[in-house]
């Protein structure tokens, strides 16, 4: 919803709160529906996209024009876009506590200790959103879809493509996008790329031995 001000109605002991806020023509959460990963909803509705994304690091700064522009100019009605998003996550569980993302609490239990072994590693589970946005024709609003899966670490051990591609993307990364990953430090860093390379390596050594011992008679 694009809304220079916007009205949020929650209940609380049976009493309606109404807040109204001025947030200078930012997006805004005007209706929602969710199963989990989404806690405090009553406290997001109506919120501006600045408020709902502020964990993310850098978003008002870098993000928050970037996706306006993309709002506005670029997203048609007949043409949705898709995008993914992941994280490293220690139980692999969709169904978690409602405040478990975005939350002080949940960013503690994602992030990696500086001791963490390849092991530890292979231990936890990554996390993969598929996120759809499109505007609706009639009214104009956007709708904005997330689907969640969850994999162990180690069935990537089975698509070298995709754990190259994922090395790619934290080595791309500032360091503060690589912390709100869990990533809190460069031996934390060290250890998760050493475990996504040896994928690529080792499946390229066996194709790689596959080729050598391929012909002959």
């Amino acid at each position: 919803r694009r809304a220079t001000r916007t009205t949020t109605e929650t209940s609380s002991n049976n009493n309606k709160v109404n807040n109204h806020e001025q947030y200078d023509h930012q997006y805004a959460l005007a209706a929602a529906g969710v199963v989990f990963s989404f806690g405090n909803l009553p406290e997001k509705l109506g919120k501006p996209m600045s408020i709902i994304h502020a964990p993310v690091p850098a978003y008002e700064k870098q993000l928050s024009k970037t996706l306006t522009m993309t709002f506005d100019k670029l997203l048609k009605i007949n043409e949705p876009l898709w995008r993914t998003n992941w994280s490293i996550d220690p139980c692999g569980m969709l169904d978690q506590r409602p405040d478990s993302h975005g939350s002080t609490e949940g960013q503690s239990n994602r992030t990696l200790s500086s001791t963490v072994t390849i092991d530890d590693i292979k231990a936890k589970f990554l996390a993969v959103e598929y996120q759809t946005i499109r505007r609706l024709p009639k009214s104009g609003y956007l709708l904005f879809t997330v689907k969640v899966m969850t994999d162990p670490m180690t069935a990537l051990e089975e698509l070298p493509q995709a754990a190259s591609c994922l090395a790619q993307s934290i080595r791309g990364m500032r360091p503060a996008m690589q912390q709100y990953k869990g990533i809190q430090d460069e031996t934390t860093l060290q250890v998760v790329l050493e475990y996504l390379d040896s994928i690529v390596i080792g499946k390229s050594n066996i194709n790689k031995g596959q080729e050598d011992g391929g012909g002959g008679d």
